[in-house]
């Protein structure tokens, strides 16, 4: 980093091109200049903020890791640059290697403004955790914590590439068909967010919530809340993009960010998922294979999806054509320690339930056991002794 590299924020306003409306933003980071667009039907004009508070937040992650200040030259929410104060906290703690803490500037800052409503717009993808937190909330699951929820926004240009358009089309359709009969309408919006981040070497696992609250954040002149689901629980609380301690660290008083669902494992959720039967079929879970617009049964998130329905004893939902072998478990790519995690709470599911010895627990053991030695000799270690503890908690054998 050189002295004095301040990252400037310009909002260019809005033009209108193939009945879509393009909300347009310069960014001058490192000596070159990128353009930032979020699209949306006209009809979601009026609902699109005014402040440069979506900007910010997009922002943030290439400010901390090539700045030393980020400039944005609108109107700010003071609130807001104090929480992304504190969110520049945790993840310059957690990753001190590659984040630095930068100065927050803004040519206006706005004081204390209520929402402009209570109603709540929940990030939608289709897949468990988003169509959970929907369907918790509309059915008053959530007791005091029950947010009105007004719309669902699915993003193109995210898990979507923006060059498949007609693959986001097909599963914006199909959520269409899901939300319209619960009363939710479905608001689309893209953008090329995630292509910058890709030229500026941001990695998406530590981005992806900021990404997702900022485009809620857009729509904050229509909602007073932006609902996202969750990943992960709360423990083990982990750097990753999305957890309940930073998501809320991107709230303002203007609009209030609600990180929900962390207090159930998504193999949990399936069970009061499952008194939803439709949303079972239409699951959308597959990232590896965007251009199938639905499930490959093949890459490791489709998988780790699968043996969850298995391991509670459900049956496996028509969105996913085919069943997995104990073959294509045992050679499972597991692509980072978060996706360790997740297998690793199947893993407990199935000693809960007793079926430690079948092929398939076997078989996904052989799979984890591969993982653990790719790592650094005592990180593998430190996994499996976790790992054994665990598995003789649940088994009732005291340790050593």
């Amino acid at each position: 980093m050189i002295p004095d590299s301040s990252i400037h924020l310009w909002h260019e306003g809005t033009v209108t091109k193939n009945a879509q409306v393009f909300n347009r933003t310069v960014i001058e980071v490192t000596g070159k200049r990128y353009n930032l667009w979020y699209s949306y039907a006209p009809e979601c004009a009026s609902y699109i903020s005014s402040t440069m508070d979506p900007q910010v937040i997009a922002s943030i992650f290439f400010a901390m890791r090539y700045g030393n200040r980020l400039i944005a030259h609108g109107p700010v929410s003071k609130e807001l640059l104090k929480n992304l104060d504190r969110f520049q906290d945790v993840w310059t703690f957690w990753q001190a290697d590659l984040y630095n803490k930068v100065e927050l500037v803004a040519e206006e800052e706005l004081e204390s403004a209520a929402p402009v409503n209570e109603q709540a717009l929940v990030g939608f993808s289709g897949g468990v955790d988003s169509c959970f937190t929907v369907h918790r909330h509309l059915e008053g699951l959530c007791g005091r914590q029950t947010e009105e929820i007004g719309a669902a926004l699915m993003i193109h240009g995210f898990d979507v590439p923006l060059e498949m358009a007609d693959v986001f089309s097909t599963a914006a359709e199909s959520a269409e068909s899901l939300l319209s009969p619960r009363g939710v309408p479905l608001l689309r919006l893209a953008s090329n967010w995630r292509q910058i981040m890709q030229d500026l070497q941001i990695t998406w696992e530590d981005s992806h919530g900021a990404a997702l609250i900022a485009c809620l954040s857009l729509f904050q002149n229509g909602f007073g809340t932006g609902l996202l689901a969750s990943t992960l629980e709360y423990h083990p609380l982990i750097p990753w993009g999305s957890s309940p301690l930073t998501d809320p660290l991107l709230s303002s008083d203007r609009f209030r960010i609600v990180h929900d669902g962390a207090d159930y494992p998504r193999q949990r959720k399936l069970p009061i998922l499952a008194t939803w039967p439709k949303a079972l079929d239409h699951l959308r879970v597959c990232w590896e294979h965007p251009e199938l617009a639905g499930n490959c049964c093949e890459c490791e998130k489709c998988i780790r999806t699968m043996l969850g329905f298995r391991v509670m004893g459900m049956p496996l939902p028509s969105a996913f054509p085919r069943d997995v072998s104990d073959r294509q478990i045992r050679h499972i790519e597991i692509v980072n320690s978060t996706a360790y995690h997740e297998f690793s709470l199947v893993l407990q599911e199935a000693i809960r339930a007793g079926i430690e010895e079948e092929s398939w627990v076997r078989a996904l053991t052989q799979a984890m056991e591969r993982y653990g030695r790719k790592e650094s000799p005592i990180v593998a270690l430190r996994r499996r002794l976790k790992l054994r503890t665990r598995v003789k908690s649940l088994l009732g054998i005291a340790p050593a």
